[in-house]
């Protein structure tokens, strides 16, 4: 039997696993409605990233993705998921590191937003160390997700929100990249409209599992 990690919410035990990662200044909790929909047919868990919410922050502050994608890789195995689905929100990139512009940042991306959600999220941001938000922010500028997607040849899904459309946007660098749109919502898509995101998510675990 694996031993519980503090970090990691699990649901259900059938099913291709589906692992949830949360944006930057988040917490597992962000995808409560995902879990409790999608474990009853899967096996799910999301889990607190290096630095947020039970999840210590890491040693000399290494938030850079290559140490993220280990810790996740890392948690899947002790946990004895291999083959999975990997479902991440993102945080965007391009602000100015300071935590004054970091919270101004944060209320502008929320607008539209749930009001349950914007209390979350904003709660979170404040609860997360300031080092870390930093350190994401310096990581995602240095990470190239290109190169990355580029070598992974498997099935993909980009859900989007009009707030995060632009020209450096992953769907207008790489034309290939499948993507459908939400609108009516802010970046936090998946806590604003869990119904609408989790039905597209149902449909591409449709599609991939049927091949």
């Amino acid at each position: 039997m694996t031993k519980k990690l503090p970090h990691v919410t699990q649901r259900g035990s059938d099913g291709l696993p589906i692992v949830f990662l949360h944006s930057l200044a988040g917490t597992r909790a962000h995808w409560t409605a995902q879990l409790e929909h999608f474990g009853q047919t899967h096996r799910c868990m999301a889990m607190d990233l290096l630095g947020h919410g039970d999840n210590p922050t890491p040693w000399r502050g290494d938030l850079s993705f290559d140490r993220i994608a280990n810790d996740v890789i890392a948690t899947a195995n002790h946990l004895g998921l291999h083959r999975l689905v990997l479902v991440g929100h993102s945080f965007g990139s391009g602000v100015a590191i300071a935590e004054e512009v970091i919270h101004g940042f944060w209320q502008r991306i929320l607008a539209g937003a749930a009001a349950a959600t914007r209390d979350r999220v904003m709660a979170d941001l404040i609860a997360t160390p300031q080092e870390v938000v930093v350190g994401g922010f310096r990581a995602m500028t240095e990470f190239d997700p290109i190169s990355a997607l580029g070598s992974y040849r498997g099935p993909r899904l980009a859900i989007l929100t009009p707030d995060n459309d632009f020209p450096y946007s992953l769907h207008r660098l790489i034309p290939d990249l499948p993507h459908v749109r939400m609108t009516g919502t802010s970046h936090w898509l998946h806590m604003d409209q869990p119904d609408t995101f989790d039905a597209l998510l149902a449909q591409f675990l449709v599609e991939i599992e049927g091949n």
